[in-house]
């Protein structure tokens, strides 16, 4: 049975720090298991649906990472890498490596330049598709590719990929992040409009059967993915406060739809295959920590043609893990202490990762002891969540008020029912120095 064999992977986020660290080295050992599960696994191309930087100005470092790592991909041309924006990364700057990355094998993606489509991608050969009728300004150039006035750009792409070692062609959709600056005025809700431009890239495709992929980079959530929510360090995507486009956004027709933005792994139950593959490291301390390392993989597609079949092409995904079980490599852990004891035990327990320590004492920490967990434990973050909560103690009766344990746990009170917020780590850090040379001075 003829199949091609594809890989889904999102949000590498290069460049990324977690506060003064460092990620880097850690992206380059979890994108190196990528090079190694593309290999192994025999993959014919590889979708990036967006954030491939941290940063729309990434460092020299990242970026010479990304070269390194899509160039050993693509294979000298020989397996197709599309590079889909996300709303991390700088559009701009990926459609500059357009022409440096096509010869390669490589395409960026980042808006859809009527004068930089490339025909070829390393051996395979690109043919692009617009609508008939310029029915659709808002998504699409006119039937000639020259943009309609007023766009500098479409905002989604059709594009058919030809490979000489492929056993069909293969049919993308791209629809790389937008700024919502940059968006024409939308009359329509925004879920009905985006719909139409994917239905109108869908049906510019001539009638001969092919299968098709949207890789796009977007928010789906709401009702229908109740346990789908953004990393607290993401860049949000909701829409005027909506909690996520609906499944039901995606027109029929397409075979699989290949998103980016989420960081944890989602594979939909519904009439397609639609998946997020996660990111490739934890980012934040909310991201929870298990033996699994969790979940961090890609997504392996398989497309079967079928013949005789109620459809010509059978999807099947398989989520291929990033790590090891032997392996252990530094994580992101979030634990509690009531004692200074505990704190000890866990900065011993968690010494080879990056450890947020949740203090939750009666009685602050003295500087000493966070001076001794933080030499201990290099990669200590503490929160300060003390068990007194001062909120609405002024509308309390004197004789029923929580004793006041610390300067610092006042600070915290008085912060947090000021600004509807928990004081950050930093500015405990600050505020218990300002405390200390006080206490210098006195």
């Amino acid at each position: 049975m003829a199949t091609l064999r594809l890989l889904h992977t999102a949000d590498w986020h290069l460049g990324k720090k977690l506060e003064r660290f460092s990620r880097l080295a850690e992206q380059e050992w979890v994108l190196e298991r990528l090079v190694e599960i593309a290999e192994r696994e025999a993959v014919q191309a590889v979708l990036i649906a967006g954030d491939i930087y941290d940063s729309p100005n990434p460092s020299p470092e990242a970026e010479a990472l990304f070269a390194q790592i899509t160039v050993r991909l693509a294979k000298g041309g020989e397996r197709p890498v599309i590079c889909l924006a996300g709303n991390h990364d700088s559009a701009e700057r990926l459609d500059a490596l357009r022409p440096w990355g096509a010869p390669l094998g490589i395409l960026m993606v980042g808006s859809l330049t009527p004068d930089s489509y490339p025909t070829r991608l390393g051996r395979a050969e690109l043919e692009w598709f617009f609508p008939s009728s310029a029915a659709s300004p808002n998504c699409s150039p006119n039937q000639n590719g020259t943009q309609l006035e007023g766009y500098s750009a479409p905002l989604v792409g059709a594009v058919e990929i030809r490979h000489p070692s492929w056993p069909f062609p293969l049919r993308l959709i791209l629809s790389p992040y937008v700024s919502p600056y940059r968006l024409p005025p939308v009359e329509a809700p925004f879920e009905s409009w985006l719909r139409a431009c994917w239905i109108e890239a869908l049906n510019a495709f001539p009638k001969s059967a092919a299968p098709v992929i949207l890789i796009t980079h977007t928010y789906v959530g709401g009702d229908e993915a109740p346990d789908i929510q953004e990393d607290p360090e993401e860049k949000s995507l909701k829409i005027g406060g909506l909690p996520g486009l609906s499944l039901s956004v995606f027109p029929e027709g397409i075979e699989y739809v290949a998103l980016g933005h989420i960081h944890r792994a989602k594979i939909f139950g519904h009439r397609m295959h639609v998946a997020y593959p996660g990111s490739i490291l934890q980012y934040s301390f909310d991201d929870t920590f298990d033996d699994t390392q969790q979940g961090k993989g890609v997504i392996r597609v398989n497309i079967e043609k079928v013949e005789g079949g109620p459809k010509p092409y059978k999807v099947s995904l398989f989520a291929v893990s990033l790590f090891r079980a032997a392996e252990a490599r530094p994580v992101l852990v979030q634990q509690r202490a009531t004692t200074y004891e505990e704190a000890q035990s866990l900065v011993q327990t968690y010494k080879d990762h990056y450890l947020k320590l949740i203090w939750e004492g009666m009685q602050a920490l003295s500087p000493e002891e966070i001076h001794e967990l933080k030499e201990r434990h290099e990669k200590l973050f503490l929160d300060f969540r003390p068990l007194v909560r001062m909120t609405g103690v002024a509308e309390q009766p004197a004789t029923e008020r929580p004793t006041l344990t610390s300067l610092e746990e006042v600070f915290w009170a008085y912060y947090k029912e000021l600004n509807g917020r928990e004081p950050y780590d930093r500015l405990m850090e600050l505020f218990r120095e300002v405390l200390e040379r006080a206490r210098r001075l006195s």
